[in-house]
């Protein structure tokens, strides 16, 4: 299998089958084979060659999903780009990949034109439509290998400029083959997408469904909670992803007891440490339903390790773990230049297989950072630290630059956090380190209050309370927010750096002295 021929099966099996829907526009398996051609016809007639970068700038609809296969049909590399980001990120990862061609919407479409129109060609996204129809004639497509690259996502880069990361298209089959396992999609399955498409979850929740032949319904425009459960409940929803946040917000709304759930079978979340009681809560409402925690970074394939939960457990407040490696996939612990084999040690995770990215695009002094060879075998450094069960399932500690240094002793914050999340009367915690005018590098713990009736004076006391009986003294916080809500960056995770930035606007605006402190502005991007 490779990313050009994901519904060619399907196609030839089901092609009058509903494939994809975005409440605007479905799409059969035969029409998304057939139009998918045509556009990659398209671009083959007009100069596209294997390995040329194709950027997609437009909110996702259907019909964009259709171009994005023939893209890759031509043996061009997808680039997805957010068509929200600022103007000068935007254009920094236009210029650095160097697109053949760049589709985008409206007055995206005109400034990205007039900036860099004259070395991409240019297509209109409400003009997207009418290259499908397009007679290729004797244009024959190209052979996909499985070491060329199928899609370039970038990601933060720890420079400041976005890097973007080339995955393979003989990656993406293994990781589907592991996932098959996982998710256990078939043909009779009906998915909910709710990645945005410049998240390589997508690649999961969207186009996997696509390659098992099951049928995708897309949601698109903001991630509104009462949306997504209206969706489950009309479309009879066997399959969907959503990040850990996201489940606590749709089981907390009055629509989570009344929706009728019971089509949901596997359910994907991950990408933070996940809520124990929204597990938990979504568990109850759905009798037989399995959670899958996977996680991964973007470099290696979307997930590679994978913990299934199935048991109602009331009394559980220990933190679930991410697993185990998936098939074909290995990890390792680090703990500078010495592979821990014991359980319970703290050190670097270490991913290995054929998922592993080819590299950063143009960057070869990242990727020589970030991949290293162990007996001759390439891994990928992830610097999230992690330590072993007995049972072998992994624990996620948390990012290794997460850890701080203060007063002389080192500090890793996601300790901190923990505790937070369990005390009494906090739904969710989030430590920052900051600067404060006069008491100078300090922690604050920022957190939600849980719906207990309990005022906020009694919450601060409680939550100081159980810092001073489960943390040595150093790692206390020495300041306390309390926010309504979280910002949340798109893909539903919490913007910490936002948090931060708040953080510091009423450090720096309060009066000397002050040590706690009640934020009640509304969560970005909500």
């Amino acid at each position: 299998m490779n990313m050009a021929s994901i519904v060619c099966e399907a196609a030839r099996l089901s092609p009058d089958k509903d494939a994809l829907l975005d409440g605007q526009r479905k799409y059969t398996f035969s029409e998304l084979e057939c139009f998918s051609t045509n556009f990659a016809a398209y671009l083959l007639s007009q100069g596209v060659q294997q390995g040329d970068r194709i950027a997609f700038c437009a909110p996702k609809s259907a019909s964009l999903i259709v171009g994005i296969l023939g893209c890759m049909k031509a043996g061009a590399i997808y680039v997805p780009v957010d068509s929200k980001l600022p103007k000068d990120r935007l254009l920094f990862i236009l210029n650095d990949v160097s697109p053949r061609f760049i589709v985008a919407a409206g007055t995206l479409y005109e400034s990205v034109a007039e900036e860099v129109g004259s070395s991409s060609n240019l297509v209109d996204i409400d003009r997207l439509s009418e290259h499908y129809q397009y007679d290729g004639g004797g244009v024959s497509l190209p052979r996909i290998a499985p070491e060329d690259v199928a899609y370039c996502i970038y990601t933060s880069g720890s420079t400041g400029r976005p890097k973007g990361v080339l995955i393979q298209h003989g990656s993406v089959d293994v990781f589907y083959r592991a996932l098959a396992e996982v998710m256990n999609v078939v043909a009779d399955s009906r998915c909910m997408n709710t990645s945005e498409l410049y998240f390589d979850v997508h690649i999961m929740d969207l186009l996997f469904p696509l390659y098992r032949g099951a049928t995708v319904h897309l949601s698109c425009g903001p991630m509104i909670a009462n949306k997504l459960l209206q969706t489950l409940e009309r479309e009879r929803i066997t399959h969907f992803t959503a990040v850990g946040p996201v489940m606590t917000l749709m089981s907390e709304g009055s629509l989570f007891e009344k929706c009728e759930l019971s089509s949901l079978v596997r359910v994907m979340t991950g990408a933070e440490i996940i809520n124990v009681d929204t597990m938990q809560k979504w568990l109850r409402k759905v009798p037989g339903l399995s959670i899958v925690n996977g996680y991964g970074p973007t470099e290696a394939t979307v997930i590679c390790t994978a913990y299934f939960i199935d048991r109602i457990e009331p009394d559980r407040s220990e933190f679930y773990p991410i697993g185990k490696a998936m098939r074909d996939t290995e990890v390792l612990l680090l703990d500078g230049e010495r592979i821990i084999a014991d359980a319970g040690v703290k050190g670097e995770l270490l991913i290995g297989g054929p998922q592993v990215m080819k590299g950063y695009w143009n960057n070869p002094r990242q990727t020589a950072e970030k991949i290293t060879n162990i007996d001759g075998r390439r891994y990928y450094r992830s610097g999230d630290l992690c330590q072993r069960r007995p049972d072998g399932n992994l624990d996620f500690i948390g990012r290794a630059d997460e850890e701080i240094k203060l007063s002389g002793f080192r500090i890793d914050l996601s300790e901190i956090k923990r505790v937070m999340d369990a005390a009494p009367s906090v739904r969710e915690g989030h430590p920052v380190a900051a600067m404060h005018p006069s008491l100078g590098k300090v922690i604050a713990a920022c957190f939600i209050r849980a719906d207990d009736g309990v005022d906020d004076d009694k919450i601060f006391g409680r939550v100081q309370s159980v810092f001073k009986s489960e943390l040595p003294y150093y790692m206390v916080p020495s300041l306390y927010f309390l926010f309504d809500s979280f910002p949340k960056l798109p893909s539903g995770k919490t913007d910490k750096k936002e948090i931060l930035n708040r953080v510091n606007r009423r450090m720096n605006t309060a009066d000397k002295g002050v040590t706690r402190f009640v934020c009640r502005e509304e969560a970005m991007g909500e």
